[in-house]
């Protein structure tokens, strides 16, 4: 859990403010310690940042289905009750390091999620899953909705609870790195009852076309130590696709590679040799694409968020503009 998160669209329209909630924890059966679980389910997952970070919590596990039985699933009550607590409007991310729809989390632990997010209007939460196939069949079982209203009511205490599904200050969302998975996923997604519907196309590993209406895209190239590079064309669709379409679209990151021409506008400091698959120069590294750019690794930081020059972080509105303030 981090209130001040530094995840680029994790933050709520109106305030700015940001924050991650992992509710949903594992406990290493080996050490006792604290950590995260999840299981890679695509290529998108093979470099899982969450993954990598474990050894650091004492939970060195793969997030792979045979280590499943390396851990203990459950809801951090003192995590669970935290937004509760904020009265400054945030955007929340909901398990950033793991997957709220993954097999191993519980019906009744989703249900304790959904409770407090019913009891906390004022934030936005964002739900991220690669599992929306299981998403779609939570949120639609009308015996969720009673439970989860219970389950609100018996937490109130000096909240008020003013219950409407689908939630309205939830956002579902699901991942894709690449063509197939977006057309697995998207139409599960918008098969679910939800206020707003986003897509992350993060690591993206391959061009995208969004033929259905979504609310919102966010766009990102892969970080970390064994990370791959997107095409710049691959984000330059999504750009021009959201704009045309009029829907929202959010560039987080180029990643560790950025494209040369964005790095070096005037020109780059050597002639790239197209035919060798891979360059070192002066500490960077150079990797040729077929369509004639060259991209660059430089790192996150310094490949930076600007596509073609230009910050696109937009956002769906929200329908009620007086949800500001807060302490």
């Amino acid at each position: 859990m981090a209130d001040g998160t530094k995840i680029e669209w994790a933050r709520h329209p109106v305030t700015g403010a940001g924050a991650s909630w992992n509710p949903i924890r594992a406990r290493n059966l080996e050490t006792g310690k604290i950590g995260h679980f999840c299981v890679h389910v695509s290529e998108g997952c093979r470099n899982c940042y969450a993954e990598r970070w474990q050894p650091r919590f004492g939970n060195p596990v793969r997030f792979v289905e045979q280590d499943r039985k390396k851990v203990e699933i459950f809801v951090d009550a003192k995590a669970l009750f935290q937004p509760l607590h904020w009265k400054k409007p945030r955007g929340i991310f909901v398990c950033d390091m793991s997957d709220l729809f993954d097999k191993g989390v519980s019906d009744d632990m989703i249900d304790m999620v959904f409770a407090v997010m019913a009891l906390t209007p004022q934030h936005i939460y964002f739900v991220l899953t690669k599992r929306p196939a299981r998403m779609r069949e939570y949120l639609s079982d009308p015996k969720v909705v009673r439970r989860t209203y219970e389950l609100a009511c018996n937490m109130a205490i000096a909240h008020d609870v003013k219950f409407i599904w689908p939630i309205p200050n939830v956002w579902l969302g699901t991942s894709a790195e690449d063509q197939t998975t977006a057309d697995e996923r998207i139409p599960r997604l918008l098969a679910t009852p939800a206020a707003k519907r986003f897509v992350s196309l993060e690591p993206l590993l391959g061009p995208v076309y969004v033929s259905e209406r979504i609310d919102w895209v966010i766009a990102g190239g892969e970080s970390g130590p064994k990370a791959r590079p997107s095409h710049p064309d691959w984000f330059r669709s999504l750009r021009d696709q959201c704009a045309t379409a009029g829907v929202p679209f959010f560039f987080k990151q180029w990643g560790e590679w950025i494209d040369a021409d964005e790095l070096w506008p005037s020109g780059p400091p050597l002639t790239f040799l197209g035919a060798q698959e891979l360059a070192e120069f002066e500490g960077y590294q150079f990797q040729p694409q077929s369509s004639g750019h060259t991209m660059v690794r430089v790192g996150k930081r310094q490949a930076g968020r600007t596509l073609d020059g230009k910050t696109h972080d937009a956002m769906p509105a929200l329908a009620n503009r007086g949800a500001g303030g807060g302490e």
